[in-house]
């Protein structure tokens, strides 16, 4: 139950999170957006297989574990090095959303990695096709709840019922909301609440 807990107070912190990078362009955040997936299933991967040469002992599953779990990058990391080097801010605004954000794709790297040790079989064609499918379920859903509370918004506002507490609470359930589908559907809700996040952000409302 605590670990659900966790994982639903993270889901809503990667959404808001997210939100905060409304004032970045979008083309930042295609940047962020593929140093937060693709790089960080490679890094895991290969810091897998490495560990896994070095320690010839240790399961395979066991040793992406650990590649996940050391894969993302820190963003405290990357606050420390800016009071010390002068970055372009460009540089700066990828950084601190890629340091916020790549917790998403090393969870689902963990998650799985942590299931194959737990059951003592790992394929890697299925780690990857359940890694493709975990992602892109997790943004179907995110895309599809933002959709959505656009839908609402623009109801109220035909009837005049728009307000503060109204907006707000949709911004409470949306991200809970992602946590709870992609549970039941078995895919990532983080990613699932980074991708509403990003549209909220990029007004897709």
């Amino acid at each position: 139950v605590n670990g659900s807990l966790w994982t639903l107070f993270w889901e809503f912190l990667c959404y808001i999170g997210v939100a905060i990078l409304g004032n970045l362009k979008w083309l930042n955040q295609k940047i962020i957006l593929v140093l937060i997936f693709p790089l960080v299933f490679i890094t895991t991967l290969g810091l897998g297989l490495i560990s896994n040469w070095i320690y010839m002992g240790l399961p395979l599953a066991a040793c992406f574990a650990l590649g996940a779990s050391l894969a993302p990058t820190d963003a405290v990391a990357v606050g420390a090095l800016s009071k010390n080097f002068s970055f372009p801010r460009r540089v700066m605004s990828v950084l601190q959303g890629e340091g916020l954000l790549n917790d998403a794709s090393g969870i689902i790297s963990f998650q799985i990695a942590l299931v194959a040790l737990v059951t003592g079989y790992f394929s890697f064609p299925d780690a990857t096709m359940k890694l493709v499918i975990s992602a892109l379920g997790g943004a179907a859903i995110g895309f599809t709840l933002i959709y959505i509370k656009g839908l609402v918004l623009r109801l109220l506002e035909d009837v005049d019922a728009r307000d503060v507490s109204g907006y707000l609470l949709l911004e409470l359930v949306v991200p809970l909301a992602a946590f709870l589908i992609s549970e039941e559907l078995h895919v990532s809700g983080i990613i699932a609440a980074v991708v509403a996040g990003v549209m909220s952000a990029n007004g897709l409302k």
